[in-house]
């Protein structure tokens, strides 16, 4: 009944409904779960508005209701868990649509302001949820309520900081070491459940990222390991329910992040395949693998011929991608085609490595990257035009950023003697 198609009999059926409910309520003033079924029954209706294309104001006031109704009854009988779970329920959702409200109304991810406005109906439901945990622990569902708005509220925390300068993780921190402390408990005593499971290895991933942007390596290694291990057992324990994903690519990702800015470059190249194996179709996995078997440090790492065949499949996936939505990423796509440039010029490829450079020096305009300049002057000095060399490196040198860049720094002093040039310069 509540299908988009029918939708406005089953708001119909909604509205009838809340018409008996609230005659009954009339006539039995006294009893409470005629309250209740009228809470509820506003709560259904504002969710069920969010299908079709309900307006704001008219979901917001279907909430409000619910909520107030609610917020009552729990004062008024304390000793009836229903009600205070239901009024967190409901604290809970109307937050969810909030947020989410705010994302499709286009407001940035990353948002203070989607915090600030959501962050009071989550503490609200977390200290309704906290105390039902404690009066009635053998209850699972109400700590599992409990885990998931603390993990929402984590992951809000965390999305609010991105972009500052600096960042500062230490509330979303705490509130999903919480998160962690409540699942890791519930996942342990009913480990059937996959839910459970599947909601900790979100706060687990969530919390790596933190150590790993903090700069703490050993931590962040620890969790996301943690995290990995979790998914892959969800796998294996319920393969009808839970399938490999871009979340398990995700930790694979950072994992390898980690690995490469640790200096443990074949651990790391373990960890970017595992990334690109478990989706096939991520394009950031297959450009930094390609990168790093290109550049790494270590040149008995380095296998080109393997990161031309990852680039190239990079720069495919992100073509047709592009093709297919009609969006426009050129920085990016430029940085692809660097990337397999980069592989074919340490294969000995010159001819398709200058194609490839030059395509991607065109893609990224005033984005271009150093390396590309640089690998450009090594390929064009080994093609034997060693003018245009020396111009590619000089325009190379520019970029004052670049310092900053280990890899640059290395391709800088590669390039230098390639062309015979003291590294000083400029």
């Amino acid at each position: 009944m509540s299908s988009i198609r029918r939708w406005e009999e089953a708001k119909g059926e909604y509205r009838r409904a809340l018409d008996i409910q609230k005659t009954l309520l009339v006539e039995f003033p006294d009893v409470p779960e005629y309250r209740f079924d009228v809470a509820m029954t506003h709560h259904e209706l504002g969710n069920r508005l969010l299908l079709p294309k309900g307006q704001p104001d008219e979901i917001r006031n279907e909430y409000q209701t619910a909520l107030e109704i609610l917020e009552s009854l729990a004062a008024e009988l304390p000793d009836v868990p229903k009600y205070r779970n239901a009024l967190a329920i409901v604290l809970f959702w109307k937050a969810d649509w909030m947020a989410k409200a705010m994302v499709k109304a286009g407001a940035p991810v990353p948002t203070v302001p989607r915090l600030v406005s959501v962050e009071p109906l989550l503490r609200r439901a977390i200290a309704v949820q906290e105390k039902l945990s404690a009066d009635f622990p053998a209850v699972v569902n109400y700590r599992y309520d409990l885990l998931r708005s603390l993990e929402f509220l984590g992951n809000l925390q965390l999305e609010a900081q991105l972009g500052k300068q600096p960042p500062s993780f230490e509330d979303a921190e705490i509130v999903l070491r919480r998160a962690m402390e409540v699942g890791e408990k519930l996942s342990a005593e009913s480990p059937t459940v996959h839910y459970f499971r599947s909601k900790l290895t979100l706060v687990y991933s969530n919390l790596a990222w933190i150590f790993h942007t903090t700069g703490r390596r050993r931590d962040a290694e620890d969790m996301v390991r943690r995290c990995i291990a979790h998914r892959e057992k969800l796998i294996v324990d319920f393969p009808e329910v839970i399938q490999p994903d871009n979340f398990l690519t995700h930790d694979f990702y950072m994992l390898g992040s980690i690995l490469n800015s640790d200096g443990r470059y074949e651990e790391a190249i373990h960890a970017w395949r595992s990334a690109t194996e478990s989706q096939t179709t991520d394009f950031n996995a297959l450009d930094l693998l390609a990168d790093l078997l290109t550049n790494a440090p270590d040149p008995k790492i380095r296998r080109p011929r393997e990161a031309i065949e990852l680039a190239q499949r990079a720069t495919t996936l992100l073509t047709t991608m592009l093709q297919e939505t009609g969006g426009k990423n050129e920085d990016q796509l430029g940085r692809f085609w660097g990337s397999l440039g980069a592989a074919h010029y340490r294969a000995g490829d010159w001819n398709a490595a200058e194609e490839a450079l030059e395509k991607a020096i065109k893609l990224q305009a005033d984005l271009v990257r150093a390396n590309e300049w640089f690998f450009l002057a090594m390929t064009q000095w080994q093609l034997g035009r060693k003018d245009d060399a020396n111009k590619s490196y000089q325009k190379a040198c520019g970029y004052t950023f670049y310092v900053n860049r280990p890899n640059d720094v290395r391709l800088r002093a590669e390039a230098a003697a390639l062309l015979e040039l003291p590294e000083t310069t400029p």
